[in-house]
Parts: structure tokens; sequence; C-alpha cells
């Protein structure tokens, strides 16, 4: 999530929707007033030299999770000593989180946003978001989470959609909407990143060609090209019975 004053814009990060990757582009024209948050992808920020997190906490010592925050920094401090990366390839760079309560975090929904930003910032700055085919979105959801041949063969994905599907979709709409109205000022469609990302940085006077900052950068594993996923009709009901409302929103926008 990132909120620019400079630019005044609002960006809220949706779910495997390459979030992580705009974030980054984004980012690189943040200035020290600006709000950004954590990333797992931070080890790419840092390399490109993009600003880092910023603002996102207050003076106060988070005590209720000090210790799963220390657990992970402990991890992220073994994870750099130059001889267990010689022994271990991770998946992800180790980073670090603070010990300050965070009051803006990733993945934070439209509500919550709301209720703690200044009216002005919500009312006047331009709030912006990716949408994805829920169909495929659920289904890039499911690929992170079984990201290996083994984990889709024993958490097969009909069983998974009957119990994700309406969690997962019900933080989806948070991202969108409030009290079912939408708050959104502009969706970038994931099906067509190059026309809308150069649409924002256009809008926002930021860069004229905003994607060539994108697209160079690739936050996410693509995990569905390491496993096999089979999706029979009943489940894809499943999917679909679950987003219809979310299915209409993509449709109707990335029909324009």
């Amino acid at each position: 999530m990132i909120i620019s004053h400079k630019y005044k814009f609002i960006f809220i990060k949706q779910e495997k929707t390459a979030g992580s990757s705009l974030e980054i582009a984004l980012s690189k024209y943040c200035g020290l007033e600006d709000i950004v948050t954590t990333i797992t992808e931070e080890y790419i920020r840092k390399k490109l030299g993009y600003p880092g997190p910023r603002n996102y906490f207050n003076n106060q010592i988070d005590y209720k999770n000090f210790l799963k925050i220390f657990k992970h920094n402990l991890k992220s401090f073994i994870k750099n000593i130059k001889l267990t990366k010689k022994i271990i390839k991770f998946k992800n760079q180790p980073y670090y989180k603070t010990f300050y309560k965070s009051i803006f975090y990733e993945h934070i929904n439209a509500f919550d946003l709301k209720s703690i930003v200044d009216k002005d910032i919500w009312n006047n700055y331009y709030k912006f978001t990716i949408i994805r085919d829920p169909v495929d979105h659920f289904l890039s959801y499911y690929c992170h989470m079984n990201n290996e041949q083994k984990l889709v063969e024993a958490n097969p994905i009909k069983v998974f959609a009957d119990k994700k599907c309406h969690p997962f979709f019900k933080r989806t709409r948070k991202k969108y909407y409030i009290n079912n109205k939408i708050v959104i000022d502009k969706f970038v469609d994931f099906a067509n990143f190059e026309e809308d990302i150069n649409f924002i940085g256009n809008k926002l006077k930021i860069n004229n060609n905003l994607y060539q900052d994108f697209k160079n950068i690739s936050a996410n594993t693509q995990y569905r090209k390491n496993v096999k996923v089979h999706l029979d009709p009943l489940t894809r009901k499943v999917i679909q019975n679950n987003s219809q409302d979310l299915q209409k929103l993509y449709f109707s926008i990335s029909s324009k």
C-alpha cells in the first residue's frame, strides 16, 4: 500500500495481481513524507535503489506481536549469514520487520484505510488498485498456497475451493467496496497492464511510461509454472458462484 502526497494518490494492494511489482515501481517516485508499507520482496526494491518502507508505523512498541516479530527477524538474521546462504537457497530473500505498531499494512482494505487517513486525503487523492478475472485470480491464489506438485496432490483444488473461496473473495471485495459502494477511482486490468499503468502514470503526471518501470520487475514467483492444476467444471462453478458480483465488475471494466 502506498500513499503519495507529492502525486496525491493511494494505491490499495490486492492479493495475487502483481501488486508487489507495481508497488515497487511506484515507490521509485515516493518522497520522505509518503507512506510505503513493507513487502516480502524488499530485496528487489533495495537492489533497484528505490525508497523502502516508511511512515507506516507509530512510536509505540507492538508488545502483542513482539515475540512473533523477534522470531521473524532472528530467522532473517540467520538467513543473511554468508554460510547459510551457501547451504540453503531461499525462495524469498530475508527482510526485517519493525517492532513498532503498524498503522498501515501491505494488504490493508479500503474501510480500514479510510478510517485512519485524513478525510481530505481520502476524498481528494486518486485511489487505484488492480483487478483480475475472478477465476484466474483464485487459481493464482491456490497455486501460491500450493506451490509444489505434491501439495497440489495433497490438497486438491476442489477441496481448497470449498473452504477458501468465500473468505478469499470477501477479502477481495473489501479492497473495492465500503458499504457496498465502490471507492476505487481506477481499476488497473490485470489483462491490460501496459495501457492501464501508463494511464496512471499520465493521469498523475508521474511518468509517461510507468509501465517501463513495472515490466522489468518480477516480484512474485510464477507458481503456476511449477504445478499442474486441473480445474473441473464443478469446481469452476463453485468459484464462479462465490464471485458473481466480482465477475460482473471485472467484465464491465475489461470490456471498456
